[in-house]
């Protein structure tokens, strides 16, 4: 028998590939040309900008207090424009050298530091300063979508003891103040549960010539994690814009119509009654088109005496069963008994896009991703985000003791909570 051959040896396993390179040092030899197309090709950061109140003269909603400040103790401004993400206030091809700020520059306009406000309220007699202030020294009518966060009056940023007799002067600011309303092409209304009414006047949609979208931003989950005000699925505030890092996300239209967290489960509003799911965010879109629909036809003069209404117009909008009722809004002309239908409003088509998007504090958006909170389909499976919405209920306040000093129950169960949103987290 034939002596068997050794087997021969295995070859040696192949290199691993070659790291991805994270540099080109080649780039500075590339023609001017094709530098320039590179450069003209980074793609613009979708950014939200909007006005704000000194965190420290504005309400603050969580323990009810109003923190008001004098003259003395203001840097040199009343409202500011913010942008989020915060980490985006300069475009980076805007610093990144001569050459890139020379291809991009044209596409940006700059904003004065500062803008005068007493010159628009000459009806309050305050002392300046009293400034509106740029957080951003540059800004894109194409890129940018300019929102309008809340139609801030001059009593909501004015000292009390600067306004005549301690009384209110309810003066409305420009929400897009030193900006070129004819270039605007985004703009964005934050989610605002029965008080559109101001915002839509201030919005003045019939000086936006240029607008091609118009979006519906609703606000994430509050990023406090102890929920100061209360054990509510609840949604951040103001002045968590003003202080953390967000990012804007579209909201895919499956999603919209068919997942929780925009539905029956939707965040509790800072000093709103109706419960969540009374103010589903597709609804919400509907009566914002509703708005629009109106705001393109009245006389702005006149439509200001349109009065409060509650939810009474998202229902109107909303509930098939109002489908043979007068428009509320009386106070417009060719509104209320003999005026336009329900259908003639639902069936018409804006000359922009509307959508919904979500701003959203960076932590929570990367958990409401992980929970599928984004995906565009109507039959997804929800239970990971009813778990997660449950764990955010459940956290407590502070440690709570047990009934009778008995340790068995309470501190258990909290126990159990704390180990889950480990395991989440």
């Amino acid at each position: 028998m034939a002596e068997s051959s050794p087997s021969s040896p295995s070859p040696p396993p192949p290199p691993p590939p070659p790291a991805a390179p994270t540099e080109f040092k080649c780039f500075p030899r590339l023609p001017t040309e094709l530098r320039l197309m590179v450069w003209a090709n980074v793609p613009q950061p979708t950014r939200v900008i909007g006005q704000l109140p000194c965190h420290r003269c504005m309400s603050d909603e969580r323990n009810e207090t109003m923190h008001t400040c004098a003259i003395a103790r203001h840097a040199d401004w009343r409202l500011r424009y913010v942008v989020q993400p915060r980490s985006l206030a300069i475009f980076p091809p805007l610093h990144a050298c001569a050459e890139s700020r020379r291809a991009w520059l044209p596409r940006y306009f700059r904003p004065p530091r500062y803008i005068n406000l007493a010159e628009y309220d000459r009806a309050t007699p305050i002392a300046t300063p009293y400034n509106l202030r740029f957080d951003m020294p540059f800004i894109s009518y194409e890129a940018d979508v300019f929102a309008i966060f809340n139609p801030w009056t001059s009593d909501d940023i004015c000292d009390e003891a600067y306004r005549p007799n301690g009384g209110y002067t309810n003066f409305s600011f420009d929400p897009f103040l030193g900006l070129d309303r004819s270039r605007i092409r985004r703009a964005a209304l934050c989610e605002m549960y029965g008080r559109y009414v101001d915002a839509i006047h201030e919005l003045d949609i019939q000086t936006l010539p240029a607008l091609r979208n118009l979006s519906l931003i609703a606000s994430g989950p509050d990023p406090d994690i102890d929920h100061r005000a209360a054990f509510h699925w609840l949604e951040m505030s103001e002045l968590d814009i003003a202080r953390t890092d967000c990012r804007l996300r579209d909201v895919p239209t499956a999603a919209l119509n068919a997942h929780p967290f925009f539905n029956d489960h939707r965040l509790l509003i800072h000093g709103v009654d109706p419960p969540p799911n009374h103010q589903p965010l597709a609804g919400q879109l509907r009566e914002l088109a509703a708005w629009m629909w109106h705001a393109t036809r009245w006389d702005a003069r006149h439509a200001r005496s349109v009065e409060y209404l509650g939810d009474g117009f998202f229902t109107y909008v909303n509930d098939d069963d109002c489908a043979d009722e007068d428009c509320p809004l009386e106070e417009i002309d060719g509104c209320g008994p003999g005026g336009h239908t329900r259908q003639e409003m639902l069936d018409w088509q804006p000359p922009w896009e509307m959508d919904a998007k979500v701003l959203c504090e960076v932590g929570w958006l990367e958990r409401l991703e992980e929970a599928g909170v984004f995906e565009d389909t109507a039959d997804g499976n929800h239970d990971r985000f009813l778990t997660l919405e449950a764990l955010e209920r459940a956290r407590p306040f502070t440690p709570r003791s047990p009934p009778d000093g008995d340790d068995e129950d309470g501190p258990g169960e909290y126990r159990f909570v704390r180990v889950l949103l480990a395991q989440l987290d």
